[in-house]
């Protein structure tokens, strides 16, 4: 009489499908007789998105058809909360930046409530979230425009004093006898501080 001794079904190996999109790898995993386990997001800073960072068992592992390979894959960079850094100065903006890892550029703007040398936000705002290569704009505030007032009929030296005590400065040519006829700009409108108001003078 012959016995005939059963050795369970043939396995085969395990395809290698780490640094394979996921599409990709679950693709390779079908048709090399298996099936896709479990699937596991991870925040990672190398690989990118959707790639497979790992796979249970390894390549290589013989396995019956229709075992199941569990994966590991790569959810993209951490994200990283900005943090809020109005009314800093631009001392603390950026140690607090490089502490964090951020790339960093600064960009003066205006403000209306934020004093001359802080910050005034940043982009993108702080509470955001991002990744560690987001490079990060620093406004900092250059104080309010100046509102040019109104100086006609004053002499040159009235002029002068009147622009050179809220930080603007007088121009004019040819003769500043008599006093000011006209005045570029005009009165209300708003010019950067230190810039020039030409003045033409009258009898």
């Amino acid at each position: 009489m012959t016995i005939i001794v059963s050795v369970g079904p043939e396995a085969f190996p395990i395809p290698y499908v780490v640094d394979l999109e996921v599409a990709r790898g679950v693709y390779v995993i079908k048709e090399s007789g298996f099936q896709v386990g479990q699937q596991l997001e991870i925040n990672d800073d190398n690989i990118p998105r959707g790639f497979i960072i790992s796979q249970n068992p390894i390549a290589g592992t013989k396995m019956s058809p229709d075992s199941t390979v569990d994966l590991v894959i790569s959810a993209g960079p951490s994200l990283i909360e900005i943090s809020d850094l109005s009314r800093k100065s631009i001392v603390d903006a950026i140690q607090i930046l490089e502490t964090l890892g951020f790339e960093y550029e600064f960009i003066e703007e205006y403000s209306e409530d934020v004093s001359v040398g802080l910050v005034s936000h940043t982009i993108p705002r702080a509470g955001e979230q991002v990744t560690i290569d987001q490079v990060i704009q620093v406004i900092v505030s250059i104080g309010l425009k100046v509102e040019v007032p109104n100086l006609i009929g004053f002499t040159y030296q009235e002029a002068s004093n009147i622009l050179q005590e809220i930080g603007l400065l007088p121009s004019a040519s040819g003769d500043t006898g008599g006093r000011v006829s006209e005045q570029n700009p005009r009165e209300g409108e708003f010019i950067d501080p230190e810039g020039f108001v030409e003045l033409s003078f009258g009898s």
